[in-house]
């Protein structure tokens, strides 16, 4: 029989070393995701974040990478582009 995912949560290796966290995620409630592969003394990785959501970073993205101003943004709006 071939492996599943649920059967990576319950492996004791894994579990010893923590891969597998739970994050709270807005739509879903509590979700475990992976840690990082890999364990780096000087630098590790930290999981902080889940999935985004449609639309999360879309205010940041338009105003922030783009340029975008306020008048711009409401047009995007307004005729739909942004759902």
């Amino acid at each position: 029989m071939s492996p599943r995912s649920d059967d990576a949560l319950a492996d004791p290796q894994l579990q010893f070393l923590g891969h597998f966290i739970e994050l709270d995620h807005p739509l879903h409630g509590k979700t475990v995701v992976e840690r990082s592969r890999y364990q780096l003394s000087r630098t590790p990785a930290r999981t902080t974040r889940v999935a985004p959501t449609v639309g999360r970073d879309k205010d940041f993205i338009l105003r922030e990478i783009l340029h975008y101003d306020d008048e711009r943004v409401s047009a995007l709006e307004n005729v739909g582009a942004l759902k």
